[in-house]
């Protein structure tokens, strides 16, 4: 036997206002802050790319002014002649002076390579060479003394007066390491300003490489020198060897040879560089002769993002913190909202159970607490109405029950005689008359026991009592109508072959519990079948009764009969008032429909509990649960 726990029903709440609320306040707090977060975000990161961009441009500038101050100022200028006096310079009596110039000048100028003096004719009449590495260095443009140079570009450019510098070429030293070496001619004037010649020669470009290194952005960021075709000239950080093509592909390093600046945010480019690290890079032209030199500048990510990153971090913190408190806010008001409605959810519950001694407790101060208090006033109106209906039907019943049960007792005599012989005929109409008669008394009967119970006179005198003789003499008085209807009953007056414990009922409402559900199960067996009583024994457990009493040991019994079942539906209203399971098969059984409903009344008055397991056409259970009565009672 299956072990029965009563459960009472529970509320599915769905939950669907406060949700809706929840949701509203957390748009309404979330959406302009997400709009904020958002429009920050890209203010703050516009800026940032500017102050960036403004940062390396401002380097960049610095440091091309720099080393266009050492080409200018320097290579060139340094090295231009003016004689102060008259004569030819480049007579051949002059060799000597020419030659004194010449060393005198590599002495004071180190980057100096090579010098040599051209006359106007185009043929070199003195040189000096700092050492001989850089031979190879001047062959191409230079010659030795006595060597007409007069078709080359650099003489050509001189002699017309105007300052000659020549692409960087990579020289080795005698350690191996490169040393970008570029080619230069000026004009020779005399007091008048005429030109009267051209000296011309090779200087080293080593000194950019410290204007470049020491240029820096922030800790990390660097800047590099490229020639036209993209090879080194001179770096710090990552931008890799002197003389190497390392970055000649990098797009930053195509841009500038190409002629184009990027020194703002617009024009700024972000890539990785020839080390794989993620920079963000401008980039400066810096046109010598028509030739495009690159100055670029790169400052890894990881520091120039920093700050901005942090702020993000910050910002994002801040968001999560302030959508964590939308969200409670929201959950919290939502929950202020809804509970006057769930009060008043649980009070119309009370209603619909027929409670109308407590009302609602709202105190909002609005709306709502007007709705509460007109709730209790129509709550105040059904309680009277109930208490008139009650009245009612208890002085109705009341009245009704002595006449109905005169007339019984006067049909009883004319069927006995009394008044003398009757037709078979008029015996036959009479019989059904007491019939109805009987189902009128038992309507009677019910109705003045509902009306005691709502009105709380149901008399029930709770004790320890065996539960076993008030079922076997119930079933002794039924058996001629089980016989009747080809019904069995079978009774198991033990627990697991041990004797029943007491339980704290009243004996009679006992007796008046059994009748009702086995004249139940007699009159919906739909035919010949069986009824069986077992009992089992529940332990204590928490809030499994209707009213969410919580329940101490229980004494279960368990009226199992063989009969048509209840449809799964009409179970849940099953012990309501008036309440008849309507089906083809039982649209022809009379009945009132109140005595499951006194069944509860009675058994929950009695500190139990009472259910119903049934599938329809397999039968069904009822059970009820008593309490057992303690050890010092028993």
């Amino acid at each position: 036997m299956a072990t029965f726990v009563p459960v009472p029903a529970k509320k599915v709440f769905k939950g669907k206002l406060r949700n809706k609320i929840f949701l509203f306040m957390a748009l309404i707090g979330i959406v302009p802050l997400v709009a904020a977060a958002v429009m920050t975000y890209y203010v703050v990161t516009s800026s940032h790319r500017d102050d960036v961009a403004k940062l390396e441009a401002a380097t960049l500038t610095q440091t091309q002014g720099e080393i266009q101050s050492f080409i200018n100022n320097d290579i060139l200028t340094q090295t231009s002649v003016e004689i102060p006096y008259g004569g030819n310079i480049f007579a051949t009596s002059s060799v000597p002076a020419q030659q004194y110039v010449l060393g005198q000048t590599l002495g004071a100028l180190p980057f100096l390579r090579s010098e040599e003096y051209v006359n106007l004719a185009g043929t070199v009449t003195a040189s000096a060479d700092r050492n001989d590495l850089f031979g190879s260095a001047t062959s191409s443009s230079l010659s030795s003394s006595s060597t007409n140079v007069g078709a080359s570009p650099a003489f050509q450019a001189a002699k017309n007066g105007n300052d000659y510098l020549g692409p960087v070429a990579f020289v080795p030293d005698a350690t191996g390491k490169n040393i970008p070496t570029v080619t230069f001619a000026s004009p020779v004037k005399d007091s008048n300003g005429q030109i009267i010649g051209v000296i011309a020669g090779v200087a080293a470009l080593d000194e950019l490489q410290t204007i470049v290194a020491s240029s820096n952005i922030g800790n990390t960021g660097y800047l590099y020198l490229v020639d036209q075709n993209g090879a080194l000239i001179a770096g710090g950080g990552f931008a890799g060897d002197v003389g190497s093509s390392t970055v000649a592909q990098i797009p930053m390093v195509q841009k500038v040879i190409g002629g184009a600046p990027a020194l703002t945010a617009a024009t700024q480019m972000r890539y990785k560089n020839a080390f794989r690290q993620s920079v963000v890079a401008a980039g400066a032209p810096m046109n010598e002769d028509g030739q495009y030199w690159g100055l670029v500048a790169e400052w890894p990510t990881s520091e120039a993002d920093a700050v901005i990153d942090a702020l993000l971090l910050r910002d994002a913190i801040m968001l999560i913190v302030v959508f964590g408190l939308v969200l409670l806010l929201g959950a919290v008001l939502a929950l202020i909202i809804v509970r006057p409605i769930d009060t008043l959810e649980e009070g119309t519950e009370r209603v619909a159970q027929g409670k109308f001694n407590e009302g609602v407790s709202i105190r909002t101060g609005d709306e709502l607490q007007e709705l509460g208090d007109s709730f209790n006033d129509m709550v105040m109106g059904l309680k009277q109405l109930e208490q008139l209906k009650d009245e009612f039907v208890f002085v109705a019943a009341h009245e009704l029950r002595t006449p109905v049960a005169a007339m019984k007792g006067y049909l009883e005599l004319i069927l006995e005689g009394t008044t003398g012989a009757i037709p078979d005929a008029t015996r036959a109409f009479i019989e059904k008359v007491i019939a109805s008669n009987q189902r009128l008394i038992q309507l009677v009967n019910d109705l003045l026991e509902v009306a005691r119970s709502q009105a709380g006179r149901l008399t029930i005198q709770v004790a320890p009592v065996d539960i076993a003789p008030a079922i076997t003499s119930t079933l002794d008085e039924l058996k001629s109508l089980a016989d009747e209807k080809g019904v069995t009953m079978t009774y198991d007056a033990a627990l697991a072959g041990a004797p029943l414990p007491q339980v704290l009922a009243d004996a009679d409402r006992i007796k008046e519990v059994v009748t009702n559900l086995v004249g139940n199960a007699i009159k919906y067996m739909g035919g010949a079948g069986s009824i069986t009583i077992t009992h089992e024994l529940a332990p204590a457990a928490e809030s499994l009764t209707r009213d969410g009493r919580d329940l101490p040991a229980m004494l279960v019994t368990h009226i199992t009969d063989t009969g048509l079942g209840i449809p799964k539906e009409a179970q849940q209203k099953l012990f309501e008032k008036f309440y008849r399971v309507q089906t083809d098969k039982t649209k022809d059984i009379t009945g009132t429909g109140l005595g499951l409903f006194i069944v509860r009344e009675i058994i929950e008055k009695m500190g139990g509990t009472i259910g119903v397991v049934s599938e329809e056409g397999k039968g069904s259970t009822f059970s009820f649960a008593l309490q057992v009565a303690p050890p010092s009672e028993n």
